[in-house]
């Protein structure tokens, strides 16, 4: 018997058994795409074929498991490249068909998974990860604030990313910034911040974290930066108990912000987009934003050059295909972008600044807000200002990534865990 075959006789087997929940379910699930990849077989194809024709046994069949080959039916298909490519921006065509047929094989399985909890937060994670692949953000955000007030099922599949719905909202913009003022929340030397604003520098280049990612990962920042010949000055903005404003060499400068919001790693990660906002306004110059453990190449000087003479109002980090392209809190990412002093750069700050106050203060789990307010502000240029010109970095933003670096995933998750 060949293997998908015997893939497909062991789920239907399993689907008669009322005893396993859902990390049975996902485990399952799991081996069998790592037995289908071996043979260059898809876990998708295998769940559609299943799924489709099978729907007049959903009263009688396990929902962990339906519920869970239903949500890795649709991440699995729309993962693909051959299915969910993306040049940066909205959705492609070709991908329509596709996610038609998902949704017409979801729907078959609506009722049965709705009538009880948990399995209908996962039905509703299925349909949210289609109306993302339609570009429905209006409607799925009403689906998201359905799953965040249940809360996503414990052992069920892809909990981790789609804690993004605990700070995704989609129910306005915010040009005007919702009146938030930085300093009331954060202090600093703004006396010092100013004078390498006002340096006769063209570019200023902003870091925000804590102590621990700081003494970590700033000494190969600075020393790639300096060999890739990167010549305007960086701010690291750590976040800490401590005071000062101090030098770290000719271009590099250490600067301690004070923060009466609870610190957490949301708050690391959102600083450096909030005293952008406050920078841009306040002066002549134009910024690159990145994250702590960045590294430096003269083809990313080069790229940062032609970035920022070459007219782009902003510059944005998009998700190339799958999930991660589509999703809110993960469309657009954080390792580099570019703001210039233009209107549509401006405004694009404006929005980040007011969606982020509107989630922090709504939010519990706060963990992807950084993005949610890019994507959020991504969406209000490209309705408000149209011609704008958004430059996807992904190409630079992934030469200068560091977690392909060994140890750096695994420092990561040791500080998020609070150790």
């Amino acid at each position: 018997m060949d293997i998908k075959k015997s893939v497909e006789n062991r789920l239907l087997n399993l689907l008669e058994n009322k005893d396993i929940g859902f990390r049975e379910s996902r485990d399952f699930i799991r081996k069998c795409k790592e037995e289908l990849k071996k043979d260059k077989l898809h876990i998708d194809d295998v769940l559609f074929s299943i799924l489709s024709l099978g729907s007049s046994n959903a009263g009688v069949w396990n929902k962990a498991l339906v519920s869970t080959s239903l949500i890795e039916m649709i991440w699995s298909r729309l993962s693909r490249r051959s299915v969910s490519w993306h040049e940066g921006g909205e959705i492609l065509t070709p991908k329509l068909n596709q996610i038609s047929k998902l949704e017409v094989v979801a729907g078959r399985y609506q009722k049965v998974l709705c009538e009880s909890e948990p399995y209908a937060c996962v039905y509703d994670a299925c349909m949210a990860l289609i109306m993302f692949a339609k570009g429905d953000y209006k409607e799925s955000s009403k689906v998201c604030a359905k799953i965040r007030s249940k809360g996503y099922p414990l052992d069920a599949p892809y909990r981790s990313f789609l804690t993004g719905v605990n700070s995704f909202y989609f129910e306005d913009f915010y040009p005007e910034g919702a009146n938030f003022d930085l300093l009331e929340s954060f202090s600093f030397n703004e006396e010092a911040l100013a004078e390498v604003v006002n340096s006769g520098v063209e570019s200023l280049n902003i870091v925000s974290c804590d102590e621990k990612y700081f003494d970590k990962f700033s000494k190969d920042f600075i020393d790639t930066a300096e060999k890739a010949s990167i010549n305007h000055p960086t701010v690291f903005f750590v976040i800490s108990e401590k005071e000062g404003f101090l030098s770290l060499g000719e271009k590099f400068h250490l600067a301690y912000v004070k923060s009466s919001l609870p610190h957490e790693p949301a708050l690391y990660a959102s600083f450096r987009y909030l005293v952008s906002q406050y920078i841009v306004e306040r002066s002549s110059l134009k910024v690159f934003v990145f994250d702590i453990d960045f590294i430096f190449d003269r083809d990313i000087c080069k790229n940062m050059l032609d970035i920022s003479s070459g007219g782009s109002d902003v510059a944005l980090t998009f998700h190339g295909y799958g999930i991660r392209s589509i999703a809110p809190w993960s469309k657009v990412s954080a390792p580099f972008s570019y703001f210039s002093q233009s209107r549509a750069s401006k405004s694009f700050l404006m929005n980040y600044v007011g969606y982020w106050m509107l989630a922090w203060e709504k939010s519990t789990f706060r963990w992807w807000i950084d993005q949610n307010a890019l994507f959020s502000s991504y969406q209000y240029i490209s309705r408000s200002f149209p011609s704008a010109s958004v430059y996807n970095a992904f190409d630079v933003a992934n030469k200068g990534c560091a977690n392909n670096r060994e140890g750096v995933l695994d420092f990561k998750k040791l500080v998020k865990s609070g150790a």
